[in-house]
């Protein structure tokens, strides 16, 4: 008899288990990403409470607050840029711009009644000069910043600052002083870099947190693209008359002066500190004229790979 009794109740059981289950997956799970403070959620997200109330039992809404580390890495994952925004089932997407009650019926209904989706895709491409459209899911962010690298590298300020440390070079008169001048030189040229664009993302970073739209930088940034394209196309017509985006003429000459004063220096620290003042001197002016794609990939390559503050 208890044989009998144990079957029942493990047969029991599973059946409870396995209607659970089913009843469990056939449930929509609806993701809410939003942001506390910010405008535009406060006006979505009585939607997002209309919806779970009406479909009570048959979806179960998760709202994450991008605010929080983890939450935003699964929030930038998906490709967002703006908040509010939606995922259904780990695949359909809803942006901010489409995000409304009528849309969520419907894809809602849909899934319901098993018919098939029109899934949103994720932005996961990039218009690269030269290289054209590149997919940030095949190719790795290292492989993306040396082709990013390659292409700021091309361009008359850096060959101007590459020929500053030629002629730098040229004036040392033993091997061991030349490594050790252009060393340095080098090294704070790139650190200079680097602290540049470690700027640049907590600018860019701050001003999402302020505005919750990523589509504001991108209006900042194409606003800037197009002031220092203009004014390249403007030196090449007029020779660099009035603003310019290239180093004077004037500050060339000053930094030859300060070259020619630094390989005569005697005192080796002194010597140090002088090429880590022209590397400064130098690099600063570099950027004025090379800034875009250092904009351009902390303001929308980085993001895209879901790279932050927070990481």
């Amino acid at each position: 008899m208890k044989k009998y009794v144990i079957i029942l109740l493990a047969t029991t059981l599973m059946v409870i288990f396995l209607a659970e289950t089913t009843l469990a997956e056939s449930k929509i799970y609806l993701e809410y990403f939003y942001s506390e403070g910010c405008p535009t959620c406060a006006t979505k997200t009585p939607i997002i409470d209309q919806i779970e109330l009406q479909y009570r039992g048959k979806i179960i809404v998760k709202r994450y607050d991008i605010s929080q580390s983890d939450n935003y890495k699964r929030w930038i994952s998906y490709g967002f840029y703006d908040i509010p925004s939606v995922v259904i089932n780990n695949e359909t997407k809803i942006p901010n711009e489409k995000l409304n009650k009528t849309n969520l019926e419907n894809i809602i209904i849909s899934y319901l009644s098993g018919e098939e989706i029109n899934v949103t895709k994720n932005n996961n491409t990039l218009n690269v000069p030269i290289f054209g459209e590149i997919n940030t899911k095949k190719v790795s962010l290292i492989l993306l910043t040396i082709v990013f690298g390659g292409l700021d590298s091309f361009n008359p300020c850096a060959f101007f600052v590459l020929l500053v440390l030629l002629n730098l070079l040229l004036y040392a008169n033993s091997k061991r002083r030349m490594l050790l001048i252009g060393s340095i030189f080098v090294f704070f040229s790139g650190f200079i870099y680097f602290l540049f664009m470690l700027a640049l993302f907590g600018v860019f970073y701050g001003i999402f947190l302020i505005t919750e739209q990523h589509s504001i930088i991108s209006i900042v940034v194409g606003s800037i693209a197009l002031i220092i394209g203009g004014l390249n196309v403007k030196d090449f017509f007029y020779l660099k008359k009035g603003p310019s985006a290239s180093i004077p003429n004037s500050k060339k000459q000053k930094l030859f002066k300060r070259m020619r004063k630094i390989v005569n220096i005697s005192y080796l620290p002194y010597m140090i500190i002088g090429t880590i003042a022209l590397a400064v001197f130098a690099n600063t002016y570099e950027l004025f004229c090379t800034m875009m794609l250092p904009v351009i990939y902390t303001s929308e390559v980085l993001p895209i790979y879901g790279l932050s503050i927070h990481n």
